[in-house]
């Protein structure tokens, strides 16, 4: 199994894919996202999000 120990990105290269993948969903921005977490089921009020170990 490939683990990555260190992945280093630039800020404008998270921001771009953020961009392009809120733009894919039709989105405004990341509120609207976690709102649509919400009502497709993907997360549940008061679920703790996984960690990556």
């Amino acid at each position: 199994m490939l683990r990555c120990t260190n992945l280093y990105l630039g800020t404008t290269t998270v921001k771009t894919h953020v961009n392009r993948i809120l733009s894919k969903l039709d989105l405004r921005d990341r509120v609207h996202a976690v709102v649509l977490a919400y009502e497709t089921g993907l997360i549940k009020p008061g679920h703790e999000p996984s960690r990556f170990s």
